[in-house]
């Protein structure tokens, strides 16, 4: 499996190589023609709401809205990747690492979401077994590989990507004036948490951005996102200056809707009660919030917005 994972990778990349030499539009027409590439080649499993498959599209035609129609149901997979705060002075001693979608993006470029979100692809057998998640998580693997530099081996081995539930959600494109996409996911949970023996600064090399995908990244706390997506009239002021001005329509519908459905700090307090990490004392109210059913399918629709 590793050996497909970076043989399509050594593909997609004397494909960006060639692209960029023969592209005159400069570095924007580039990314974006980058972008095309993968949308047309690239191809994502369809299911049904009770997540069977039905088929596969490209992801092109996974995410085009003709007609006003909202485009076929395909099953994805959304990442969330933690560290221990050292010292550990706030509420949740974790911080999740987020990112901001390259302005090449078909969807939602230029917001801030969750570290990545991406799909099992048919074009690699690999990540259509079903069986423990295994598919999307290797999926994960790559697609972390290839936004964030970040080894699939050393940094987020199979072993630490833990699928919690499912969620159906769909989502008009943002900005609004690029209505010609849209989301519509059958999305698998996944959390991972950083062993405490890597370096997890920012300047440490751990992170290496791949402009085609990804144009920032910062680690975040629990109670600053929630106060930037979730702000009170009295916080707004304050929160701006402390997430760097960071305001609710910067982040994409998913992770608002998450954090409107309360689902995001449950999330976080999975994470907490599974720290691998540490042992500590269980808070049974708290243990009873961060439980997820495997089996269940969640539907987010009504949230993102």
């Amino acid at each position: 499996m590793r050996f497909f994972r970076e043989r399509l990778l050594s593909i997609l990349n004397a494909i960006r190589k060639f692209t960029e030499c023969a592209a005159p539009g400069g570095k924007s027409k580039h990314l974006y023609e980058i972008q095309e590439h993968y949308m047309s080649t690239e191809s994502c499993l369809k299911v049904d709401e009770s997540d069977r498959v039905l088929g596969y599209a490209s992801k092109k035609d996974c995410h085009e809205v003709i007609n006003g129609a909202i485009p076929p149901l395909h099953r994805a997979f959304s990442l969330f990747l933690f560290r221990k705060l050292q010292p550990c002075l706030p509420a949740s001693p974790l911080q999740l690492l987020i990112q901001r979608r390259a302005a090449s993006k078909f969807t939602y470029p230029n917001l801030w979401s969750n570290t990545c979100c991406s799909h099992p692809i048919v074009n690699l057998p690999s990540e259509l077994v079903e069986e423990n998640a295994l598919g999307v998580r290797l999926a994960a693997q790559r697609k972390i590989e290839h936004e964030l530099g970040m080894s699939p081996d050393s940094v987020v081995p199979l072993s630490s990507l833990h699928f919690l539930t499912r969620f159906i959600y769909s989502a008009p494109n943002e900005p609004s004036d690029n209505s010609q996409w849209a989301e519509h996911e059958m999305d698998y949970i996944l959390v991972s948490i950083l062993d405490p023996k890597i370096d997890t600064n920012l300047e440490s090399g751990l992170v290496k951005l791949n402009p085609e995908e990804v144009s920032d990244v910062q680690w975040i706390g629990e109670d600053d996102l929630h106060n930037i997506l979730l702000p009170t009239a009295v916080e707004t002021e304050q929160q701006a200056v402390s997430s760097g001005n960071l305001k609710r329509q910067d982040f994409t519908p998913w992770v608002r809707g998450l954090a409107s459905s309360g689902y995001l700090r449950r999330i976080w307090r999975w994470a907490e009660e599974h720290n691998p990490n540490e042992s500590h004392a269980v808070d049974h109210e708290s243990s009873r919030s961060a439980v997820f059913d495997k089996d269940a399918i969640i539907r987010l629709d009504n949230f993102c917005s």
